[in-house]
């Protein structure tokens, strides 16, 4: 599988920090974390190569066709013209899960609208994000590693042969320094803010 998983459970034991703000605090990092893998894992898949075939669709069938000039890898046409969404980079996407403080990245999930949060506040919601099913799934993990797992779709085969690229491996290496950022330094930062908020409240109401 190519799920990358950011867990946040070690950061709360380690710090043994007890405040109703740790978990949001937690979730928000993660969330951020989150995101910058997948930012980097969609780079990764569109500028692994260039491929020279497209998907298209007629009266109903799928079929591979040549073309002359490059195009990103994992571009999508339907009825000669470009699907919507245009690749399949577009398909992955970070879920927070936040009963299990976990989010993952390049998997499937449900629907589901953000939440946003700043210092461990929700401070409002981002756009809908569609889910992504089982099968759009294996075919981002074939684009990976070849691999076909028992949900792809074979009536719709990208191309025959090998055609991975790693590009999952390609954007977790790329986003780590930033990840990791958000889960230590950032995370540490924010509950400093949340303190010295607190401090000022209670000089305030002395």
């Amino acid at each position: 599988m190519i799920h990358t998983k950011v867990v946040g459970n070690d950061i709360i034991g380690s710090l043994q920090i007890l405040t109703k703000y740790v978990p949001q605090v937690a979730l928000e990092m993660m969330s951020r974390a989150g995101n910058a893998v997948r930012v980097e894992q969609r780079r990764a898949l569109t500028s692994s190569k260039r491929v020279y075939y497209v998907t298209r669709e007629d009266n109903g069938t799928k079929f591979l066709s040549p073309i002359n000039y490059g195009l990103p890898f994992g571009h999508r046409e339907s009825k000669n013209q470009d699907a919507s969404p245009d690749n399949m980079a577009n398909f992955i996407n970070s879920y927070l899960m936040e009963s299990a403080m976990t989010i993952v990245v390049n998997g499937t999930h449900p629907p589901f609208i953000p939440i946003l949060r700043r210092d461990g506040e929700v401070v409002g919601a981002g756009s809908r994000v569609k889910g992504v099913g089982k099968e759009t799934h294996a075919i981002l993990e074939r684009m990976n590693d070849d691999r076909e797992s028992r949900y792809y779709p074979t009536r719709d085969k990208l191309k025959d042969g090998k055609i991975g690229s790693h590009y999952a491996d390609i954007g977790n290496r790329n986003a780590q320094p930033k990840a990791m950022q958000y889960l230590l330094v950032a995370y540490g930062e924010a509950l400093e803010r949340i303190e010295l908020k607190k401090r000022t409240q209670q000089q305030r109401e002395l």
